[in-house]
């Protein structure tokens, strides 16, 4: 298999040879308007640069890991939700203007970790060929075999990344969302778990799943109204719609919703599921 055209490589730490580089990154989102919810699942196919891996450092801010596996072996993660931590609460005054100050100079110097994942200790770094790599045979340096590392998790808290529209008590709007791009770091990890320093590309394969009409959007019922297979459309349930969907008609309820990606459309499966494959960064 032929290499990316530009590889994204990790943070280097000389401490511990914790470094890789990331060749592929698969993403699926299951996308629900009501309640806002977003169920993710990432792949990350890695190649460590030396034999002493222990420690996967990524970039992940406001979502909720659940399970992670390493060559489907599970593994230990320690998780710091950025996000949260620079919240303040009600009642937050001049008196606690250093707590803020703390938190903000934490961001800006960029000294703590987000998402460490623990390699597994039953997972050795295999030494492989050159070409089983993608490079020619005459390559000089070691070469190890690539890892794929899936990260199950949630994201139910929104402030950064991904916006919705049309859900909440008062809007009138037809509901969508939309995700918002930065030229700076940190917007795309508030979506899924990765490399995000603002500068490294990667290849991105990416499936969503989302309701099938605007009134299933709106339904308090409409969790499983997503496909069930790639080549199945989900049944409307329109007729549980609550009073959300109220103000609508039955033509609009009937409207059908759409996924609008930049990129490459490599598969268009059905109107619930789009794949879309990207060369740079999608958000």
């Amino acid at each position: 298999m032929a290499p990316p055209l530009e590889i994204a490589a990790a943070a280097d730490d000389a401490s511990t040879g914790d470094t890789f580089s990331l060749l592929k990154q698969t993403l699926d989102l299951d996308i629900s308007f009501s309640p806002r919810r977003v169920t993710g699942k990432t792949i990350l196919d890695i190649v460590p640069d030396t034999e002493k891996l222990t420690k996967i450092f990524l970039n992940a801010r406001q979502l909720k890991p659940t399970r992670i596996q390493i060559e489907g072996q599970t593994a230990k993660f320690n998780y710091s939700n950025l996000h949260q931590r620079m919240t303040l609460y009600p009642g937050t005054g001049i008196g606690q203007y250093h707590y803020a100050k703390d938190r903000i100079k934490r961001h800006v110097d960029e000294g703590e970790d987000e998402l460490v994942i623990h390699m597994p200790d039953s997972i050795s770094i295999r030494k492989v060929k050159p070409e089983d790599v993608g490079q020619p045979a005459d390559t000089p340096g070691d070469f190890y075999a690539p890892l794929k590392v899936i990260i199950e998790y949630i994201l139910d808290d929104f402030r950064d990344a991904l916006h919705f529209v049309g859900v909440e008590d008062g809007d009138s709007r037809f509901p969508h969302a939309y995700t918002r791009n930065s030229p700076f770091p940190g917007m795309a990890s508030c979506l899924f778990p990765c490399i995000d320093d603002g500068e490294t590309r990667t290849q991105f394969d990416m499936s969503i799943r989302y309701p099938r009409t605007v009134g299933d959007a709106l339904s308090k019922t409409s969790a499983p109204s997503s496909a069930t297979s790639r080549g199945e459309k989900a049944d409307s349930v329109m007729a549980d719609a609550d009073d959300d969907a109220a103000d609508l008609s039955e033509e609009e309820k009937a409207m059908e919703m759409q996924v609008i990606c930049s990129g490459i459309l490599t598969d268009d499966v059905s109107t619930v599921l789009v794949t879309a494959t990207s060369q740079t960064d999608p958000w």
